[in-house]
């Protein structure tokens, strides 16, 4: 059985009967597929690897939440499951295990939702996960242990393997694909020289040496119009400005013209934050330099710690979207 129709089948049985698949519910398996489009739309280009993004928020409406709220701790951890799969059947990497969670959108019929992919600091994925096990009951906030029940917690834990859940070697699950296992060093030491033996003198490296200068000469006598085309090559331009999410320590590239800020995946930048509207704000800039503007959002816009509907900015203002907040950084 491939993994989709695993994912399928576990994540039907977890929530049926909660009113969460059928009658114009969300049905896990679109879940699902959505969150891996996410994750392949949002994949960043590294040196040598494609990268996954770690942040899947799933926003629901109100009906949907009370329906299957009881169900997200086993229902997220199947996503992320899935999403773990996925990356490595595609080649991908995370920076740390990818997290799911479950957002209200009060602005969301039943039966509708959105997932934001974002690519997020394994510190605060970290901080968000230990988030969701407190919400959950599972992890004990730790500022607040009186009310915490440790019994229920174990029976609850996201963490735990489900009976009969193994994994065949064909579900991709042949290599973790995050960037580090974290318990395991990057580099083997090496290995100690027997006793006795000398340090290694001044020539020890002389075959080296030789070897790389043979390896620049088979370099430079590569064709010449190969070479042209490497030296002719543009250098990348540096965006001019960037808005820096001080919470998820996302950068976002602002265009030299226009840029839309909100929650929907159209925007320029996408914001996964509930009380961000989908169409924000926009950032304009022309010669005299950058403005804000707010295009008729819910929540309003904070420039400075000053609520305005636009505002000229310049580096290290703080905006606020919502509950996000934003710092402006030119040059």
């Amino acid at each position: 059985m491939g993994i989709f129709s695993r994912f399928e089948n576990k994540a039907e049985d977890v929530i049926e009967g909660s009113g969460g698949r059928g009658r114009g519910g969300i049905e896990p398996v679109k879940l699902a597929k959505r969150a891996c489009k996410e994750m392949e739309h949002e994949k960043m280009i590294g040196v040598g690897h494609e990268y996954a993004p770690t942040l899947y928020n799933i926003l629901v409406s109100p009906e949907d939440d009370a329906a299957m709220s009881g169900y997200y701790p086993s229902l997220a951890g199947e996503i992320e499951t899935y999403l773990t799969g996925q990356g490595a059947q595609r080649g991908l990497v995370f920076d740390c295990p990818p997290l799911a969670r479950f957002i209200v959108d009060d602005g969301l019929r039943r039966g509708k939702f959105d997932i934001i992919a974002e690519s997020v600091s394994p510190a605060i994925i970290a901080e968000l996960r230990h988030e969701e096990m407190v919400r959950y009951g599972i992890e004990p906030d730790y500022d607040n242990l009186d009310n915490f029940d440790f019994d229920r917690s174990q029976s609850h834990s996201r963490n735990q393997q489900p009976q009969g859940a193994d994994f065949p070697a064909d579900d991709g699950f042949a290599g973790e694909p995050f960037a580090n296992d974290f318990d395991e060093p990057l580099f083997d030491a090496p290995a100690p020289m027997p006793s006795g033996t000398p340090a290694p003198g001044p020539d020890a490296f002389a075959n080296d040496v030789v070897d790389n200068a043979a390896d620049d000469a088979v370099s430079d006598a590569a064709p010449a119009d190969q070479r042209t085309v490497i030296l002719n090559e543009p250098m990348p331009q540096q965006p001019q400005a960037v808005l820096y999410n001080l919470k998820t320590q996302r950068v976002y590239q602002l265009r030299d013209d226009r840029t839309v800020v909100g929650r929907d995946t159209n925007c320029d930048v996408i914001i996964g934050d509930p009380s961000v509207s989908r169409h924000h704000a926009e950032v304009l800039h022309n010669d005299s330099g950058w403005l804000i503007r707010d295009t008729g959002s819910t929540n309003g816009m904070i420039v400075n710690g000053i609520a305005t509907t636009q505002s000229r900015i310049y580096d290290g203002d703080i905006i606020d979207l919502g509950t996000t907040q934003l710092e402006f950084q030119e040059g």
